[in-house]
């Protein structure tokens, strides 16, 4: 067992600063946190760690989280376990009416990153790329669902007409590809890159909705 110091100073400088239930900005109000343990991790090593019990100041609710000790006995980056946010991430209504499917897969992704799932998150934001390029071209009748079915992921995005926005697609899905394997091809790029690249990829299509309803007004007036 560690002997490693614990006090209320470090651990603020550790608990994130946002309240993960109401997104309050302050700093969560810390009211107390556990001795060191210790647990062999699934690769049977050892491993110790605290838990932190912390209360917002804004809606009152109450959250824990781990924080692990590192082998030079300093307090590692804190992760919450309890709750799970409720929270869900919002998309522009007329991308979520072509895709209502990647929306929910895209927030399935999230709340398992946002429990240090990272292993499979970024799978399920490679899912969610590849159900919106569908998705979107079927709504553009650029493929019918026969084609898109036997056509791969890297031919359908070439589809969607547009070289710098398929860029983006296409980079989304190598990192998107490198999450489900072993060894990664682009080890510089991760998850952030991913959803970054998924988001304007996003504001590329609600873009281009939007305009299309602008010209249908236009040109209904002519």
């Amino acid at each position: 067992m560690t002997n490693v110091a614990v006090d209320e100073e470090t651990l603020k400088k550790i608990i994130p600063h946002e309240c993960p239930i109401c997104n309050w900005p302050g700093i969560q109000t810390i009211i107390g946190w556990t001795q060191v343990h210790e647990r062999r991790n699934r690769f049977r090593v050892l491993e110790n760690f605290i838990v932190v019990a912390t209360i917002c100041e804004n809606c009152q609710e109450l959250c824990t989280y781990e924080l692990p000790i590192l082998p030079d006995e300093t307090i590692g980056s804190a992760y919450r376990i309890i709750p799970v946010s409720s929270k869900t991430i919002d998309f522009p209504e007329n991308v979520t009416k072509i895709s209502e499917r990647f929306v929910d897969v895209y927030n399935q992704a999230s709340k398992a990153e946002e429990i240090n799932l990272n292993e499979i998150a970024g799978m399920g934001y490679r899912k969610a790329l590849e159900i919106l390029v569908i998705d979107y071209l079927l709504n553009e009748k650029k493929v019918d669902k026969k084609t898109a079915e036997k056509m791969p992921l890297s031919q359908l995005i070439d589809k969607i007409g547009n070289s710098r926005i398929s860029n983006i697609a296409k980079a989304s899905a190598w990192i998107g590809n490198d999450e489900s394997h072993y060894f990664r091809s682009n080890p510089k790029y991760g998850i952030k890159d991913l959803k970054t690249w998924i988001k304007a990829f996003v504001y590329y299509i609600e873009m281009n909705l939007s305009m299309d309803e602008a010209s249908k007004l236009v040109d209904g007036n002519k």
